[in-house]
Parts: C-alpha cells; structure tokens; sequence
C-alpha cells in the first residue's frame, strides 16, 4: 500500500486497500489508505459510503469525521464542512488541529467572529504557540476582527517559530492591516503576491482566495 501511495498509483492501490478494510474494518491505517485513493481517483459517491461505513460503527471516530469535511470541502461546501469542523473539536481526542480548521472554516465563509477567536485561541494554546500555520490562523482572525496589534504580534510570532521570512499566507495578514489603516493601494500590492495553489483541492481553503476576495472588494469600493 505504501509503494502505490507514493508512486501515487491509486488505481491499483483501491482494490487492495478495499479488500483490507473489508478483512479488517477498524483499522485505522487502512482508512487512511482507501480515503487517500479514492480521493485521488475523485470518486466522492464510493467515499462517501466508505466513511458513512465507519461512522456507523465509530461514530467519534477523528479520521472518518476529518475525511467527511474534507469531501464537504472537495464539494465545495464550506457550510457541511463548517458543521463537521464544529463536531470534530468536541469528540475525546481534540486534536490541536481541529480547532484551527474550525476557525479557518470560518474565516473562509466570512465569518470570522469571537467564536472564531476562541477556537483559533485554544489552538494555539494547545500547541504552545509554536505552530505556524495555527499562529497564522490566530493572526488572521485577529486581521479579520480588525484587532491590528493583535495581528501583527501574532504575525511576528509565526514568523519567529516558522524560522524564514515571509511566507505567502502572510502577504494575505498584511494585506488586512493595511485595509485596517486605510491603505488600500499597498493592501492591493499585498494580495497580489498571492499565488493561486497548484493543487485544486487547496484552493478552498487557501489565503490566495481570500486575497482574491479582498480584490475584489476594494476594486467595487466595498468594505
């Protein structure tokens, strides 16, 4: 299984992963493997059953939940995936990670509020504050409340743990504190250095797309 993995030859790897799960159907790594395949070979309906299957019989199970927001995302519903973000960090292993997809989601819909706020918080409390992308999170949420210090702490904290330079989620951090003191030209500059991801699953949940919303906002003089 892990030789189709990496050579990404999910065809093949399918059937194999589908007779494992059958032979032994709480295994954990051979959900990972068929929810790998089937998500490569875009077969949402055969996924769908396949985490409906687990669910059935796990039903706080972190894995299952996390592939059927994921499908809710491929989909392009933000709004089931919003729901399934919002179950995930009530089930016993609260991974750190469910919090901050919790908030992101949120973020995404334009729909950054306090609740937001907490989850992007626990997040980080959760991971001691040295995680990046959850450092990122905090301090984009933090841009969207207009709460700018806070932001640009947060900013300077994910770029301390990160150990490089500018990434380019943080373009989309700046861009935000610029709107916020009324900058509009270099919050355009900001977005722009934004690179639409290379990989179209990527694209729902990326910074680049709120860029492009923001864009498109100051382009038609919205708010």
């Amino acid at each position: 299984a892990e030789i189709y993995t990496q050579l990404e030859r999910s065809t093949e790897l399918r059937p194999v992963m589908e007779r494992v799960v059958a032979a032994y159907p709480d295994s954990e790594l051979a959900f990972i493997y068929l929810t790998s395949a089937l998500f490569d070979l875009e077969d949402h309906e055969a996924l769908e059953r396949h985490i409906a299957e687990r669910l059935e019989r796990l039903p706080d199970d972190g894995q299952a939940l996390n592939a059927r927001l994921e499908l809710h995302l491929a989909r392009g519903d933000l709004e089931a995936a919003q729901r399934d973000a919002a179950v995930l960090i009530e089930i016993p292993s609260r991974d750190p990670e469910y919090f901050n997809q919790a908030a992101w989601i949120k973020v995404m819909r334009g729909d950054a509020d306090e609740q937001a706020l907490r989850w992007a918080r626990q997040g980080a409390e959760r991971t001691s504050y040295q995680s990046y992308p959850v450092l990122h999170t905090l301090a984009t949420v933090y841009a969207e409340l207009g709460q700018a210090e806070e932001a640009y702490r947060v900013l300077l904290q994910g770029l301390e743990v990160s150990g490089r330079g500018l990434d380019a989620p943080d373009w989309y951090v700046l861009g935000r504190l610029a709107e916020i003191y009324g900058l509009p030209e270099p919050a355009q500059g900001y977005y722009r250095r934004l690179e639409r991801p290379e990989n179209e699953r990527a694209v729902i949940l990326s910074s680049w797309a709120l860029a492009q919303q923001r864009l498109a906002a100051l382009e038609s003089g919205a708010s």
